[in-house]
């Protein structure tokens, strides 16, 4: 076949090199090119060709011997580690990425072996814990406990860890110098291809001081508690679905409750328990609606007739959790 009939057989993207490396090699250069070539199965095919060319007197070309070798197989191959090789730099840059967010974690981030014992830390370990990485590799997690864990609850960790589980809970420890540390800790298990627990890493966060924070507040809500129980004159919080917020005993004793019954939300015993509930609560909703604070002498009539008159003052009040709109309610028992 001519030049041009082979031609056509060159995929279409290779054409111009061929033909371009062809002229040349006419002009002396060396041919020895690579292509792809498209059978007339339609299938696409890589080849090597390699010729010589003979010149004459003049220096024209007047004939050549080559050959050609398919090496579909070898690019191929070639293809395929060149795609590894990409994936492998890909996973590496990954990797340094990974490395580099884990050394830079505010976190505490530290590896162990199947046995507790540590073979990686990172900086937030040490500066959370107070123990240099260098001291800690080789010694297991034990170095940090408190003692107010107990058997038990190590032992469901390492069940749950040991069976290929996340575990995540908060866990109280003892920093290098003796202060108590409280962090919220997970640690996952690192499985090989059949699932088996080959390394364990944990992720700790330092709540020392939201605990503190937690505890500091509950201790003031149980004062407050307190406060609000000991004054001898009814009050009450409420909100627009007239659940009742906060209350204290005075006006719990009311309707023979306690004031967390109230808050749990029974306050419907209200309607059984007052014949002008509804006068009341209308009052109180109004308050809410209109944000206006009002002062009432007003009757409080019981089912089992009793009744009780009050100077009653009721305040715009915004709840602090939801943030919704309430009323403080204050009544004095005259």
């Amino acid at each position: 076949i001519d030049h041009k009939t082979f031609l056509e057989y060159i995929h279409p993207a290779d054409r111009d090199v061929v033909d371009n490396q062809w002229e040349a090699a006419k002009a002396g250069e060396p041919y020895d090119i690579e292509h792809r070539i498209i059978t007339d199965e339609g299938e696409t095919r890589w080849m090597r060709q390699k010729a010589e060319i003979e010149f004459n007197d003049a220096g024209k070309a007047i004939s050549a011997i080559g050959i050609v070798q398919d090496i579909t197989d070898r690019k191929e191959r070639e293809q395929q580690l060149q795609t590894y090789q990409e994936e492998l730099v890909m996973a590496n840059e990954h990797l340094q990425q990974f490395a580099k967010a884990v050394e830079q974690s505010a976190h505490a981030v530290y590896i162990t072996d199947t046995d507790g014992q540590i073979e990686y830390a990172n900086p937030a370990f040490e500066s959370i814990t107070g123990h240099a990485v260098p001291d800690v590799l080789g010694q297991t997690p034990k170095l940090l406990q408190s003692g107010e864990h107990s058997t038990e609850y190590y032992e469901e960790l390492w069940s749950t860890i040991l069976s290929g589980e996340q575990w995540e809970n908060e866990v109280i420890n003892l920093r290098a110098d003796g202060e108590r540390l409280v962090l919220n800790q997970t640690i996952s298990p690192i499985t090989d291809d059949d699932g088996v627990p080959q390394n364990f890493v944990a992720v700790a966060h330092d709540i020392t001081e939201r605990k503190q924070y937690e505890e500091a507040l509950e201790q003031a809500q149980n004062e407050l508690r307190k406060i609000v129980d000991l004054i001898p004159d009814p009050i009450f919080v409420k909100n627009q679905d007239d659940e009742v917020l906060l209350t204290n005993e005075a006006y719990a004793s009311l309707i023979d409750a306690t004031p967390e019954e109230i808050e749990s939300g029974s306050q419907h015993r209200f309607g059984t328990h007052i014949e002008n509930y509804d006068e009341i609560k209308q009052r109180d909703m109004d308050v809410i609606e209109t944000t206006a604070p009002t002062q009432h002498r007003e009757e409080l009539r019981l089912a089992n007739g009793e009744t009780y008159v009050f100077e009653t003052a009721r305040i715009p009040f915004e709840a602090a959790e939801t943030g919704e709109q309430a009323v403080l309610g204050y009544a004095r028992d005259i």
